[in-house]
């Protein structure tokens, strides 16, 4: 199975993301009200949100090798944002 990054299949949220995960508050995709503000895994689609102010929480737990999985060779993160003038 192939996953491309960034896509819908890439990407895990809610319960899934337990130690490494970025909130974002009041998250919506493609207009869809997102059910949880946790993402985490290999890839986040183009999530908006119109909280304000706009904060964005980062969440690690600083533990690389313990578990089922450990996240060894971690790539860190990359986030590119725009912020969209307020319409009425």
């Amino acid at each position: 199975t192939v996953v491309l990054l960034a896509t819908a299949d890439a990407q895990l949220t809610g319960t899934d993301c337990t130690t490494d995960f970025i909130v974002i508050p009041n998250p919506s995709q493609g207009g869809v009200a997102v059910n949880s503000d946790r993402f985490c895994g290999n890839g986040l689609v183009t999530t908006t949100t119109s909280s304000k102010p706009f904060v964005l929480t980062v969440v690690t737990d600083g533990d690389e090798t313990s578990g089922t999985t450990p996240d060894n060779e971690n790539r860190g993160f990359c986030l590119t944002y725009t912020q969209l003038a307020c319409t009425t």
